[in-house]
């Protein structure tokens, strides 16, 4: 499985070789947006996303850069297209002076399923130099499965685009040392698992819950 750096280093590359960039990922994946922050940065693209966005990268910024510098956005940098930070309000027109800066020097912008982005991405899907990215598991986009998202794939169908996902799981070793770590009283319920089942199969020591959508558990 792929790590997060070995992912942000894929985006860097892309960037590099593409000069507009599209990517929908969700909103609370804090650390896979702040990945592609720096991947635009070093690929000197700049950084573009909505209002909605910004508000949360700069929350997490302010009250995380003080312990690494991977939460540090520089948002006062100005002297070249390198990482730098653009807030826009998509249901207003673009001011013509952003649209040819970042028409010049490319750019890596977030993107949500949401109409208001669709006016952009329909004047960019066709260019040989856009890339459009989807972050998230697929199975959102699988009919197949029980979290199938019809909004979602219905945005994204008229586009051609490409998957770049790594899972935020923890893995069984990881998952064990919490479990022994934390030593739950009354047990373990999972959640957003396609395998519940398979907490009893792993973890035989502990008392596995398993609910149902809607089930209430009363301990």
């Amino acid at each position: 499985m792929q790590t997060e750096p070995a992912l942000q280093t894929d985006f860097e590359t892309q960037f590099r070789e593409n000069k507009y960039n599209f990517v929908l990922l969700s909103s609370t994946n804090i650390d896979r947006i702040f990945a592609l922050y720096h991947a635009a940065k070093k690929a000197k693209r700049c950084f573009v996303c909505d209002e909605y966005q910004a508000n949360i990268l700069k929350i997490v910024s302010e009250n995380h850069k003080l312990y690494t510098p991977f939460y540090d956005i520089d948002y006062d940098q100005k002297n070249n297209s390198a990482g730098r930070f653009f807030s826009i309000n998509l249901y207003k027109t673009m001011p013509e002076k952003l649209k040819k800066y970042l028409e010049k020097h490319g750019f890596c912008m977030l993107i949500r399923a949401n109409d208001a982005f669709k006016p952009i991405l329909d004047e960019y899907s066709k260019p040989e130099e856009t890339k459009i990215v989807y972050s998230m598991w697929d199975g959102y986009l699988d009919r197949e499965k029980s979290a199938f998202n019809s909004s979602l794939f219905e945005f994204l169908n008229p586009y051609k685009f490409e998957v770049k996902h790594t899972s935020g799981h923890a893995d069984a070793e990881t998952l064990k040392a919490v479990f022994e770590t934390v030593k739950p009283k009354h047990g373990i319920i999972p959640i957003h698992t396609e395998n519940p089942e398979k907490f009893k199969e792993l973890f035989p020591e502990q008392n596995i819950i398993s609910l149902q959508d809607g089930e209430v558990f009363t301990c």
